[in-house]
């Protein structure tokens, strides 16, 4: 019997050196590694979103986005910390599910949460001011997105993909280009999307840059729009010509003017790419 006695003994001691291995971390709750936590973030949102979605074409633009917008800002914020980029995927998810926040304790850090849920209160406030002074320069954009739906359906059943050749790989597309451009980035409100804003009075009548906005919220913000633009362009370059993308090509310039100084790299992409869509859209 005294080998199972030795064996018991080597696993021991191994679990014990390889404890003894491990990096301390500084999360007190986890004990993964910063990417790590991105990933589990980036788990927690599909999970989210499933809730929400039951078809995966439908839903997936929303986690695309999220997540293309956190390259993004990889490649332009050179600050950008791997803990903002999973307080962001947790904040995008928290916009449809925020009382997921509590069940979430025992998987991430406290302030990482809090940090999400900052992002969150930020992104409203932004939504709102932004939103206001959408609405002032091009009237209701909520009548000519709608009115250019039946558009668009039309479109989907007369135009080669060039993509893929997946009609749900193009749904998904044109859902996060027309969906997720207007309603999740306050170009307008929709009566049956919980994310709608309620405008009040005060702020529409007040015009100036919302207070105590964090730097990183301007700059996620700033990169859902330049993730919109890409998608807008990509739209055209599979021979979509969209009316509504002019409007949002002037929205974006309202962006960067009202957000001028947040990130010299993100604002130059966006005023370019601004100008690329509307040549294309001059010649098409």
């Amino acid at each position: 019997m005294w080998w199972w006695q030795f064996t018991t003994l080597c696993l021991v001691c191994g679990h014990f050196m390889n404890k003894k291995k491990k990096p301390k971390k500084s999360c007190p709750v986890s004990t993964d590694t910063d990417w790590l936590v991105v990933w589990k973030a980036v788990c927690v949102a599909a999970r989210l979103h499933r809730k929400r979605f039951h078809s995966f074409p439908v839903r997936q633009p929303y986690l695309q986005k999220v997540i293309q917008c956190c390259e993004l800002l990889h490649q332009h914020v050179e600050t950008v910390q791997p803990t903002s980029l999973a307080a962001y995927l947790l904040r995008d998810a928290l916009l449809f599910h925020p009382g997921a926040v509590h069940s979430l304790a025992d998987s991430f850090d406290k302030e990482l949460l809090q940090l999400a849920q900052l992002l969150t209160e930020e992104k409203s406030s932004l939504n709102a001011h932004l939103g206001s002074l959408s609405r002032q320069q091009s009237g209701n954009f909520s009548q000519s997105a709608v009115s250019a739906t039946p558009l668009m359906d039309r479109k989907t059943s007369n135009y080669a993909l060039s993509r893929s050749n997946s009609d749900a790989s193009f749904s998904a597309s044109l859902a996060s280009a027309l969906d997720n451009s207007m309603s999740h980035s306050g170009i307008y409100t929709r009566q049956d999307d919980e994310l709608d804003l309620a405008f009040s009075s005060d702020e529409e009548e007040n015009d100036g840059e919302p207070t105590k906005i964090s730097s990183l919220s301007k700059c996620i913000f700033l990169s859902e729009v330049l993730f919109h633009l890409l998608e807008w362009k990509q739209l055209l370059e599979d021979g979509l010509l969209v009316p509504i993308s002019a409007q949002y090509c002037e929205y974006a310039r309202q962006v960067v003017d009202f957000l001028r100084g947040s990130n010299d790299s993100l604002e130059t992409q966006i005023e370019h790419l601004v100008d690329e869509i509307e040549n294309k859209r001059m010649k098409a």
